[in-house]
This record gives C-alpha cells, sequence and structure tokens, in this order.
C-alpha cells in the first residue's frame, strides 16, 4: 500500500475547531494511505520553557517533547475517531486503514539516532518516518505558508531528513 505521512502543526490545534476540516482534507487526500503524525504544539512549548527553568537535560526534554506529541497525537484521535490510533511501528506497518494517527513517541524515544536536541523536531521526525516507510509523499500541515528554506519554519535537520523522501510540500487547513 502506497503511504504519505503527514505532519501536522502542534501549533495548527489552537487555529480553532479542525476536526471537521482535517477530515475534509483527508477525504480530499485519499489516494494513499494517510499516516497522521501530531507535533507537540503547546505542550512542547511548556517542556522548552521548564527546561530552561528546571534545568532539564537535553535527553530528559527530548523525551518529554516527544510525549507533548503523544497527548496531541490523542487529541486528534478524539477529533477523528474513525482514524486508526497506533503508537507502535508495527501495528502501523500492518495497518490497512485509510488514515492512521501515529503517536510516534515510543519509535522516536528508542531510536538512538534521533538526537536529543530542539534541532530535531516532529518536523524532521516526520520526514525519517517518511524515508523509513518509503511514503510516496510528505506534507507538512503548518498554522501558515511559508518555505522549508526559510529560517525557523522546519527544524535544523529537516533537509538533510527529507533528502531522500520522493515528494515534501507544505499546505495549511485555512479555507
Amino acid at each position: 500500500m502506497s503511504r504519505r505521512v503527514v505532519k501536522l502543526g502542534g501549533s495548527v490545534l489552537r487555529a480553532g475547531q479542525i476536526g471537521p476540516t482535517l477530515k475534509v482534507w483527508l477525504e480530499e487526500n485519499d489516494d494513499l494511505q494517510n499516516i497522521i503524525v501530531v507535533g507537540g504544539g503547546s505542550f512542547a512549548d511548556v517542556v522548552r520553557e521548564l527546561q530552561g527553568l528546571q534545568n532539564l537535560g537535553e535527553q530528559q526534554s527530548h523525551e518529554l517533547a516527544c510525549h507533548a506529541m503523544s497527548l496531541n497525537a490523542k487529541v486528534v484521535s478524539c477529533l477523528i475517531p474513525e482514524a486508526e490510533f497506533c503508537d507502535r511501528i508495527s501495528q502501523l506497518e500492518n495497518s490497512q486503514s485509510s488514515n492512521i494517527i501515529f503517536d510516534a513517541a515510543q519509535w522516536t524515544i528508542g531510536k538512538s539516532d534521533i538526537p536529543a536536541s530542539w534541532d530535531f523536531t516532529s518536523d524532521s521526525i516526520a520526514a525519517r518516518l517518511a524515508s523509513e516507510l518509503d511514503a510516496a509523499e510528505l506534507v507538512l500541515i503548518k498554522s501558515r505558508m511559508g518555505s522549508i528554506g526559510e529560517p525557523g519554519f522546519v527544524d535544523a535537520h529537516f533537509t538533510k531528513e527529507a533528502r531522500s523522501v520522493k515528494s515534501v510540500r507544505v499546505c495549511t487547513l485555512n479555507a
């Protein structure tokens, strides 16, 4: 089955009622299996703040930020209950569902070659997943349009991680 990894920016969840809009987007993009990876958004922002306030280490903060992604994946699962929820790569690889919400926390934390750094965020995690799954496409759904080359639009490792992805595009859920 051909796959598309869809990285839903965590900040998009703060844009109001996105459930219906995301459902429409998925219906309009049903030519491939959609694997949704959700960014940490506001939860990850709190982790970043606490890292400085509480002197948390890079590895601790990385794991907490991955759990922030997990929380947001569960939020999206509530918004799209018809999508399958997977938290293990083996479930994901065997699923025949057309739309899957992938809680990437366990997979990410378990990979020793993913740096524990704010320079490797959910954008790069989604790119790594797309590469490892040989996905036909990676879509970054962001809260605003921008360019991959624009400073700060994606993390520092994204270009390297997305190098072997067949197709990358950016979109928003704005009407």
